[in-house]
């Protein structure tokens, strides 16, 4: 297989494993998660949306991400990086 779609193949196996691991997060660090990460909402955005202080918002998001760490790698058999871990 040509290296292009290996690599190809292998980014979307890691998509499809993220995604999964994100709806098992528990539904308020999922929400959290996704305002933050995935759609760019700003700490104090998020804080006006929900009514959280911004200090609940950080812990929230550091477990969710250590969470989503330890899935990945479980199910990736190899450790991950900090910096690999999100999109």
């Amino acid at each position: 297989m040509h290296r292009i779609a290996a690599a190809t193949l292998q980014l979307k196996e890691y998509h499809q494993l993220a995604q999964e691991a994100i709806r098992q997060l528990p539904e308020r660090r999922r929400y959290l998660f996704t305002l933050h990460v995935l759609e760019g909402y700003s700490l104090d955005e998020i804080g006006q949306i929900t009514g959280l202080s911004k200090e609940v918002i950080k812990k929230q998001l550091f477990k969710a991400r250590h969470s989503l760490r330890q899935q990945l790698q479980k199910k990736a058999g190899f450790h991950l990086p900090p910096c690999v871990l999100f999109f």
